[in-house]
């Protein structure tokens, strides 16, 4: 008999959207700071960019979007949030939740 090597089940979590807008934020940011105080249009679109585009279109998405990409579903209990801040291995997130108890406060 061979030895077969498991290998855990990728599973992705965040969904299209909340990539794209990710990777906006990123691009967005660093086009503002790279062009602060030399293309001054530029960098005031990037921030219009990452101010209303990416977090209005956020807020709206953490509201109406997929399963994991809504805001209700990223909580953990103040208890959670504590224990896990004071021994990190004591709480482990549910397989269904995005982040990490400290992590769903943001």
């Amino acid at each position: 008999m061979a030895h077969r090597e498991e290998h855990p089940q990728k599973v992705k979590i965040w969904d299209p959207i909340v990539r794209i807008l990710h990777w906006t934020l990123v691009i967005a940011f660093m086009t503002a700071w790279l062009s602060s105080g030399q293309l001054q249009t530029l960098h005031e679109w990037a921030g219009y960019t990452v101010g209303v585009v990416v977090v209005v279109l956020r807020i709206i998405w953490g509201v109406i979007g997929t399963r994991h990409a809504r805001f209700i579903n990223f909580t953990y209990s103040p208890k959670e949030i504590l224990q896990h801040l004071r021994k990190p291995d004591s709480v482990k997130p549910a397989p269904t939740l995005p982040l990490s108890p400290p992590a769903s406060i943001f």
